[in-house]
């Protein structure tokens, strides 16, 4: 099966190595993540928010030890690992 084409494309930010290495490791996590939204529109619709939706990671272990179930979890880890906004 192809690799399926999400809606919404992953921009990357030029910056310094750090922030390179970060939106290398979100990259992959972003794009499953739209995909998911993509896939997901439909069960979602009429429902008052898509972050009780639930998320099945492709790659488990890369959130480590917990990974998470809805798609509102993994949208605040990603967050929180972003740190403030600028």
């Amino acid at each position: 099966m192809p690799p399926r084409q999400s809606r919404y494309q992953v921009e990357r930010v030029p910056g310094p190595p750090e922030l390179e290495a970060l939106q290398d490791r979100l990259a992959p996590v972003l794009e499953r993540l739209s995909q998911d939204a993509d896939e997901g529109a439909s069960a979602a619709e009429g429902a008052a928010t898509a972050g009780g939706t639930a998320y099945t990671p492709a790659d488990p272990a890369a959130w480590g030890d917990d990974p998470p179930s809805t798609v509102g979890d993994a949208l605040d880890r990603i967050r929180a690992e972003l740190g403030p906004a600028p």
